[in-house]
């Protein structure tokens, strides 16, 4: 049979008595077992009313949007209830809980009247660094980050960059290789690392390649598509962005008489990680 993904847990016939365990170990014990179990209970099921409402002011109408959830049927979700006392919400569950509105019963295109209006002086934010958990649930749904819808939909049915096997050593080699580092409990990008990202072509800058990879990966595993010309391929696709690198190279040279003889700057990097060239046969 063919192995189309990882299984995180499996469960085994071997049994273990549940009072030698200590608090801790019990304790995550039963937060894996339940997670686990939750996967074989009927789905959640909920109705979405989401309202807009057009209120006149003295810069012409604004329009305010409402979201409301009437919950239909629990599912799965009336039995993970039972250990929310005991584990942290996530964020898609904290989100979800926020969600939840009871709207009156309102009919299209009814007109209401509006109460009261509040202006908050606010400012934006920038968004949080990246940790190393953030990074890898990013990693999983890098869909979020791409604009076409087919490739969207693609990433989405997929692990998104990498595997769950492969992810926390990709994050790794980023780190080896000082391309990114550590600040307290933070992921941020080095000098280097920057400069790498500015240098590569955007496309491979984007997501969109993995998606394009894996679109031609299925074709070759469900229709029988060439598993040669998809290779060839990756190949000629790097051997065109090397010779346009090196042509860029010699573009800025050719354009500054005085290139070579200034000293160039040193990378900010304390090692260096040479191409290993081509594989050496025999």
């Amino acid at each position: 049979d063919k192995v189309t993904a990882h299984h995180a847990i499996i469960p085994t016939a071997k049994w273990v008595p549940l009072d030698t365990l200590s608090a801790d170990e019990r304790w995550l014990y039963e937060v894996v077992a339940h997670r686990y179990l939750l996967q074989f209970c009927a789905d959640r099921e909920y109705d979405q009313t989401d309202v807009i409402a057009s209120v006149e002011s003295s810069n012409g109408p604004e329009r305010f949007k409402a979201r409301g959830r009437v919950e239909a049927e629990p599912g799965w979700r009336q039995y993970s209830q039972l250990l929310m006392t005991k584990t942290p919400q996530s964020k898609e569950e904290a989100s979800d809980q926020e969600a939840i509105t009871q709207l009156p019963p309102l009919r299209q295109g009814e007109s209401v009247r509006c109460e009261s209006t509040q202006i908050h002086d606010k400012q934006t934010t920038p968004p949080k660094h990246f940790t190393e958990g953030s990074l890898l649930e990013a990693m999983t749904s890098i869909a979020r980050y791409v604009q076409d819808p087919e490739l969207k939909k693609i990433l989405r049915d997929t692990d998104g960059l990498g595997t769950p096997a492969t992810q926390a050593g990709i994050i790794d080699i980023l780190f080896k290789r000082t391309y990114l580092k550590k600040q307290r409990k933070q992921v941020v990008s080095t000098a280097l690392g920057r400069e790498m990202f500015d240098t590569l072509p955007e496309a491979i800058t984007l997501p969109d390649m993995t998606a394009h990879w894996e679109m031609q990966l299925a074709r070759i595993a469900e229709d029988g598509a060439d598993l040669a010309s998809f290779l060839a391929g990756v190949t000629d696709g790097v051997r065109n962005i090397t010779a346009g690198a090196i042509n860029q190279r010699d573009l800025a040279f050719s354009r500054s008489p005085d290139s070579a003889k200034k000293t160039p700057q040193k990378k900010p990097a304390r090692q260096t990680y040479p191409c290993p060239g081509p594989p050496v046969s025999g």
